[in-house]
C-alpha cells in the first residue's frame, strides 16, 4: 500500500467515527415549528438575489420576505435534487473494489454518507412542504457525454460532488452565523451543515487520490475536459438562485429578464466568487481550474 492510499484509509477511518459519534435521528432532526416568524427574514438579505439589483429598493416588506422564503425553499430544493442524483452515484460505487476510494474500507464511509444523505433530503423536503406546499421541481441539466476513461469518470463524478457541497455549504455556514434569522430556517441549515463539513473532508480527500493517480497517467486532454464540465455545473447552480418564477410569484414583471439583470451585476459576480472561492481554489490545486472567465452555458430554463 502507497503512502497516499495509507493516509486516505486513516483519513477514512475518523470520518466514520466522527459520523457514528454525530448519529442524529433520521426523520427528527427538526423540531417544525407550526409557522414561521414573519417578522424575521430567512436568509441574509445580501445574498437575496435581487439584493443588488435597483428594484430592490422598491419590495415591500412582504415582498421581501416571501422572496427570502421562496429563495429559501428554490435553494432547499436544489439540495434535494443535487443529493438525489449524488445518492446515486455513490450506490454505484459501493464495494466495486477497483480501486481506494470503491472499495471495502471507503465504502463503510460511503454507507453513512448515503444514510445521512438520505435524511438530508427528508429533512429538507419537510421544510419545503410545510412552509410552501411542495418542493420546487427540478430541471435538465445540459450534459457533455463525450467518454472518458473510467478513472475520468471517478474524477469528474467527485468532482461534481465536491462543487456541490461547496455550494450548499456557504450558504448554510452564512445562516448560521446569523441570528438574526428566522430559527427554523436557522436549525436546518445547521443540522445540515454539521454533516456536509465530513462529506466535503471526503470529497477532499478522495480527489486527491484519483486526481494523483489520474495525473499518473497522463491524460492531460481529459483532464482539461473534465475541468470545462466543474466549471459549467459551478455557473449553472448558482444561476438557478436567480429563479424567474420566483420573481413572477412576488409579482414581479419580466422574471426572465430579472433574471440576466441579476447575473451581470458586478456585486453579485463578486459574491458568486466568494460563494465557491474555497472549493474552486482547491480544484485549482489539483489541474482542474479554469478560467472563472469562461463563456456561461446555454439557458436551461427555470425553475417554477
Amino acid at each position: 500500500m502507497d503512502g497516499l492510499t495509507q493516509s486516505f484509509e486513516t483519513r477514512i477511518d475518523r470520518l466514520i467515527a466522527a459520523s457514528d459519534e454525530a448519529a442524529p435521528a433520521p426523520f427528527n432532526r427538526i423540531a417544525f415549528a407550526a409557522a414561521l416568524e414573519a417578522d424575521r427574514p430567512l436568509m441574509p438579505e445580501e445574498l437575496l438575489s435581487l439584493y443588488f439589483h435597483p428594484i430592490y429598493a422598491d419590495l415591500s416588506a412582504t415582498q421581501r420576505w416571501q422572496l427570502g422564503l421562496l429563495e429559501t425553499v428554490n435553494f432547499f430544493s436544489l439540495n434535494i435534487h443535487g443529493e438525489r442524483a449524488l445518492v446515486a452515484g455513490l450506490e454505484q460505487r459501493l464495494y466495486r473494489e477497483r480501486n481506494p476510494w470503491d472499495g471495502y474500507h471507503a465504502s463503510r464511509y460511503l454507507q453513512r454518507f448515503i444514510h445521512e444523505e438520505n435524511s438530508h433530503s427528508y429533512m429538507l423536503a419537510e421544510f419545503c412542504h410545510r412552509y410552501h406546499g411542495r418542493v420546487m421541481p427540478d430541471i435538465a441539466l445540459p450534459i457533455d457525454r463525450s467518454e472518458l476513461s473510467a478513472i475520468g469518470e471517478d474524477l469528474l463524478f467527485f468532482g461534481r460532488t465536491l462543487v456541490l457541497e461547496g455550494f450548499l455549504s456557504f450558504l448554510n455556514m452564512q445562516v448560521i452565523k446569523d441570528e438574526r434569522l428566522e430559527p427554523t430556517a436557522r436549525a436546518v441549515h445547521h443540522a445540515h451543515h454539521g454533516d456536509e463539513s465530513r462529506h466535503v473532508a471526503f470529497d477532499r480527500t478522495v480527489l486527491k487520490l484519483i486526481a494523483a493517480r489520474h495525473a499518473a497517467e497522463g491524460r492531460d486532454e481529459e483532464r482539461a475536459r473534465i475541468a470545462t464540465q466543474l466549471e459549467t455545473y459551478r455557473q449553472l447552480s448558482l444561476r438557478r438562485l436567480a429563479s424567474p418564477a420566483i420573481y413572477r410569484a412576488i409579482g414581479l414583471k419580466n422574471g426572465v429578464q430579472l433574471s440576466t439583470e441579476v447575473r451581470t451585476l458586478p456585486q453579485r459576480q463578486a459574491l458568486e466568487v466568494r460563494w465557491m472561492e474555497s472549493t474552486m481554489s482547491f480544484l485549482d490545486r489539483l489541474g482542474l481550474g479554469v478560467s472563472r472567465a469562461a463563456p456561461e452555458p446555454a439557458d436551461v430554463g427555470a425553475l417554477s
